[in-house]
């Protein structure tokens, strides 16, 4: 298995398959340019690509920051659509979102614009204590531009996303948890010790149930109700003749931890 190459962030793979994608940019607060749009990109390529791949993981290097958005200054729009713009950053949120293997978001310190963003289109959602968020774009003439409006409504409601998006205020990390965003808050010095017991309670699934249980999850947003107990029921039938389908009840009855191989 071949590790992939990254432009600007730090990538690295536990021996159980939990992929870790660090934010390391202290001298930008770990603001994202055009090469780190690309590494997320790579990132999501390599999690649909690798069965050993099981989990992602996206957090900022150090207690300051997870990430403070866009770092502008590093982009060319010259050769692009002067209205409509090349939007990678958006394109690898969506790709987040429907990437077969979930990421987790472990939020460190600042998490402003586009890593409000980012984190949205996350499965799940951890932060320590010091943590907050804030979308400032309607300050500085401008919507958030990577779906942040869209996502942050349909995590936790249309009222907390005009909240957040109106005022450009303050979100700290217990409100975040009270309004629904995030689903923990631990003290720093725990947050990646808390992002990894959760990655590897979903390592120890059964990865193909995993997969089509995130799908149905994704579905249950838009799809009509009849339509997505339809989908439910296939992706049932479709597990139910697999390998681990037959390992996860056997290990039950044996009193021992399944041994699952996402046949």
């Amino acid at each position: 298995m071949q590790t992939p190459e990254f432009r600007k962030l730090e990538f690295e793979m536990t021996e159980d398959g939990i992929c870790i994608l660090t934010f390391n940019i202290p001298e930008k607060l770990n603001a994202l340019n055009a090469d780190c749009h690309e590494d997320l990109h790579t990132f999501v390529d390599f999690l649909e690509s690798t069965p050993e791949a099981r989990v992602g993981i996206v957090t900022g290097a150090g207690p300051k920051s997870f990430t403070s958005g866009n770092d502008v200054s590093g982009f060319d729009n010259s050769q692009g659509n002067k209205w409509f713009p090349a939007n990678r950053l958006k394109e690898a949120i969506d790709r987040f979102e429907t990437c077969p293997k979930p990421i987790i978001a472990a939020i460190n310190g600042y998490c402003i614009g586009g890593g409000v963003e980012m984190s949205a289109g996350c499965d799940i959602r951890i932060c320590s204590d010091n943590a907050w968020f804030r979308m400032p774009e309607v300050g500085l003439g401008i919507i958030p531009g990577a779906g942040g409006i869209q996502r942050i409504a349909r995590v936790c409601g249309i009222g907390l996303a005009k909240e957040m998006v109106l005022t450009a205020r303050k979100l700290k990390a217990q409100e975040a948890y009270e309004r629904g965003f995030v689903m923990k808050v631990v003290p720093q010095e725990e947050l990646m010790d808390t992002a990894l017991e959760v990655a590897r309670m979903i390592v120890a699934q059964a990865p193909l149930a995993v997969t089509l249980a995130k799908l149905s999850c994704n579905l249950s947003l838009d799809t009509p109700r009849e339509a997505a107990y339809a989908l439910e029921n296939w992706g049932q039938a479709v597990l139910i003749n697999t390998d681990d389908a037959a390992e996860g009840p056997k290990a039950f009855m044996e009193k021992r931890k399944p041994v699952f191989t996402g046949q």
